[in-house]
């Protein structure tokens, strides 16, 4: 076998090889710039309710009820006490006062949404059902069931 030959042979291979890799980087690019922006809007609209549902259950284990109570749609600001201090006694009245919360589960639409998750009582863990709605660009919490019923599967078809 001439050696110059399997030289050829070898670089062919090579430049196969890095073609096929540009390719793949050119390809990828271009998913990226088409699908990003769709990626990333999906990634925004599950993110603000979820953050505003955590940062509402931080706030309600912390007992920070001014923040918390900052967080309720004003429509439903009465049924949470209406005031901080309301909304304190209403919770305390109710031993609603987790000592921890996980966040589960989300359930997004265009304007409402409804989280849940697990929270530790003085009397045992319970789940928690957040129902949340956009207030312009800011999600609020509509309301708050917390019962022992587990949430069930939401159907995929």
């Amino acid at each position: 076998m001439n050696t110059t030959t399997a030289n050829r042979g070898g670089r062919r291979i090579l430049t196969v090889v890095i073609v096929l890799i540009v390719a793949c980087l050119v390809c990828g690019g271009l998913a990226f710039v088409i699908a990003g922006p769709a990626i990333s809007s999906a990634i925004n609209t599950l993110a603000a309710p979820i953050s505003a549902n955590n940062d509402f259950m931080t706030a309600v284990v912390a007992k920070d009820f001014n923040k918390a109570y900052a967080m309720i749609h004003p429509s439903q600001q009465a049924s949470f006490g209406g005031s901080s201090d309301g909304m304190q006694k209403l919770f305390e009245g109710n031993g609603w006062l987790p000592s921890a919360y996980q966040f589960a589960n989300i359930q997004v639409g265009d304007t409402q949404a409804t989280a849940n998750g697990t929270a530790s009582f003085s009397d045992g863990s319970k789940y928690v059902y957040v129902s949340l709605q956009k207030d312009g660009s800011i999600w609020k919490i509509l309301g708050v069931n917390i019962n022992s019923t587990a949430p069930t599967a939401t159907p995929t078809s």
